[in-house]
């Protein structure tokens, strides 16, 4: 059984955070830049982003109704799933994690919450099990940690809690759910199995990477960026600098207005990505984002689309908190 954290709250944690301090300093005052003597018509290397800098993105997610017997040990089933709720393929046989979120929030709220990775500490229990390359699976035999799933205990029918049942691929130390429902346990029902079926569920969203442009030059040697002023998150949240711990610089040969579509996974299509922690900082010093091959960002140059974003490396969510374009004049 492999039990793997999954931080589905985008909410300011009151306690001392035990993750360690990256392994230099990612912010600073601004360092003192050189380049050109004559500096008065560039644009500085000290980007500082605000709402209006930000992206625009919308999701939604529609699952449908898997009815069960209260406190029955029900069979969960999904052979016939060809195609994720995003509607990437799936193959039924390759999916690694059945997973249940036990939420205390009623199921006509749950949608909403889910889109926007509102659901806070509403998220009362995971519970997961190792499916690769089988089908079918009991609810027992799914646990959290050490504990295995009860369904005389747990399993009870309550109109003010939610039962996310879904297939699951892990991402690092998150669960990137490929397909779910909401099983709602009926006392009166007489259904012993839950299936999922081909096209029930629907993931979508809508977004731009149509904020106004950060502006620089290429001259400089050395980059900051501040991004204290962002009020709000790309999905609308209050901003959490406690929760986003990542921090991208992605170059793309694309225009920035032909990449809303790759919102999901706004890395895949670049040509090149640099990444660095951020968790708790608002600002960052950009010389010590690193590619794959631990190599630091060499800096901005003319004639690529180039994108600064933040992300929860833990959430559910698989959007960023941010994505900030950089015009390099």
């Amino acid at each position: 059984m492999i039990t793997t954290f999954l931080a589905i709250a985008c909410t300011k944690d009151t306690e001392p955070s035990d993750k360690q301090p990256p392994p230099e300093p990612t912010h600073s005052a601004a360092p003192e830049h050189t380049g050109p003597t004559d500096t008065g018509t560039l644009p500085g290397p000290d980007l500082v982003a605000t709402e209006e800098n930000d992206g625009t993105l919308q999701v939604t997610y529609v699952m449908p109704e898997l009815e069960v017997r209260s406190r029955y040990d029900a069979l969960v089933t999904w052979s016939q799933v060809t195609t994720d709720g995003w509607g990437d393929p799936l193959v039924a046989t390759a999916v690694p994690r059945l997973v249940l979120l036990e939420i205390t929030v009623p199921p006509a709220q749950l949608s909403d919450l889910l889109a926007r990775d509102a659901l806070g500490f509403s998220v009362l229990s995971i519970w997961e099990a190792d499916v690769d390359g089988q089908v079918f699976a009991n609810l027992s035999d799914l646990a959290s940690g050490g504990t295995a799933f009860s369904v005389d205990a747990y399993l009870l029918e309550d109109p003010n809690r939610s039962w996310v049942l879904g297939l699951a691929d892990v991402d690092g130390e998150r669960l990137s759910l490929r397909t779910a429902a909401l099983l709602v346990p009926k006392d009166s029902s007489g259904a012993t199995s839950a299936r999922f079926e081909e096209g029930a569920t629907t993931f979508s969203y809508t977004g731009a990477v149509d904020g106004v442009p950060l502006v620089t030059a290429d001259a400089w040697e050395q980059w900051t960026v501040d991004w204290d002023q962002l009020g709000t998150d790309l999905l609308g949240r209050p901003y959490d600098d406690t929760v986003v711990d990542e921090l991208f610089v992605a170059r793309y040969t694309e225009p920035a207005s032909e990449l809303g579509s790759s919102l999901r996974d706004l890395t895949a299509p670049a040509e090149e990505v640099w990444r660095m922690p951020v968790g708790g900082f608002t600002d960052a010093r950009l010389e010590f984002a690193l590619d794959a091959g631990g190599g630091r960002f060499p800096g901005f140059t003319e004639g690529s689309t180039w994108i600064l974003g933040g992300r929860c490396t833990t959430c559910l969510t698989p959007f960023p908190a941010f994505t900030f374009q950089v015009e390099v004049r």
